[in-house]
């Protein structure tokens, strides 16, 4: 993904045409927010995880 974020920018960095500019930034924006959305799942899908597993063992999830 790093490698993609990368090529993005690089892109971004060297167009001088406004149009193409613009679709690059909306493109990136649009990127990010698909990162974001994963990384959050992510963590939401840890914690269910976490809970299940100490709920498995009979402790109370809430107590850290």
């Amino acid at each position: 993904m790093a490698d993609d974020w990368r090529k993005l920018v690089a892109s971004v960095s060297q167009e001088t045409d406004s149009e193409k500019l613009r679709a690059l930034l909306d493109e990136l924006i649009r990127a990010l927010g698909q990162e974001q959305k994963r990384v959050r799942e992510e963590i939401e899908e840890r914690i269910r995880r976490h809970v299940r597993e100490m709920e498995k063992k009979g402790l109370d999830p809430s107590i850290p």
